[in-house]
């Protein structure tokens, strides 16, 4: 019921009776440290998997597929998967 897609648009998806979409794109970002893009802290992990939690629990989402979607943008389509990857 929790996926996680990459999308060709920066517009927000709008969720629909069947799905949610959720994005943490400009939410959860890494401060970098010269060049590098990630990985996001424990920190930022701990309050996605919370994020992820809810959004499984809630009532009024419960017959809902919940998809995480991010942009081609690769720095945040890299943290974007550690973090599904991670909570997986």
């Amino acid at each position: 019921r929790f996926y996680f897609v990459t999308v060709q648009t920066d517009e927000e998806l709008k969720s629909t009776p069947d799905t949610h979409y959720f994005t943490i794109d400009d939410e959860l970002i890494y401060e970098n440290f010269y060049d590098d893009f990630g990985p996001l802290n424990l920190a930022m992990l701990y309050r996605y998997c919370e994020k992820v939690n809810k959004k499984l629990k809630t009532v009024s989402l419960s017959k809902k597929k919940i998809i995480h979607y991010t942009t081609l943008i690769p720095e945040k389509r890299t943290n974007a998967a550690f973090l599904a990857g991670s909570y997986a």
